[in-house]
Parts: structure tokens; sequence; C-alpha cells
């Protein structure tokens, strides 16, 4: 849980970095696309194994564009940040717990 809110958190800031013209990058909307695609991508890994990175990479970046508006380059930079975010989050606290 506190990985998807710094992914989010991320994301969120990555989003006004980028189009903070265009795109509608509130906290509460980017925390609700990270904690689905978050429990999206944990289920999938369960079957998928690694492979369900790509699938919440895709998943973010339709996300992304679809309820925020932004273009799918913007998109795909979004979802680029949000998924190293979450992966980096998630190896950190599997160091921390060992």
């Amino acid at each position: 849980m506190l990985v998807a809110l710094i992914a989010a958190a991320a994301m969120s800031l990555t989003m006004w970095a980028i189009a903070r013209h265009e795109a509608d990058a509130s906290m509460v909307r980017t925390f609700l696309i990270a904690f689905g695609v978050a429990v999206v991508t944990a289920i999938s890994s369960i079957f998928l194994g690694i492979f369900a990175l790509a699938i919440g990479f895709l998943l973010a970046a339709w996300a992304v564009r679809q309820f925020c508006y932004l273009r799918w380059p913007h998109a795909f930079v979004v979802a680029a940040v949000f998924v190293a975010v979450q992966f980096g989050g998630s190896f950190v606290m599997h160091l921390l717990k060992s």
C-alpha cells in the first residue's frame, strides 16, 4: 500500500512536469489509478511472473491516457516512471524484510 502511494505521487509529479497544462494530475485520481494498476499487476504476477510488469505498464499508460487526458507519448512516459517506482519500491521493501 505504501508503494502504491509513493508510485501515485511519482505519477502525479511526472504528469505535472511533462504535461501540466493538459493533464488532470489530481492526487486522488492518480492514487486510484495507481492502486488499481498495482492490484491487477499483483494478481497477474501470480500467473505471469515478470511479464506482469508489461501488463502493468500497458494498463497504466491506458488508464492515464483515459482518465487524466494525456496523449499517448506522455502516457507512456508516465507509465514508465510508475512501473520503475513500483518495481524499485517493491525491491526496497523486499530488502528491508530480509
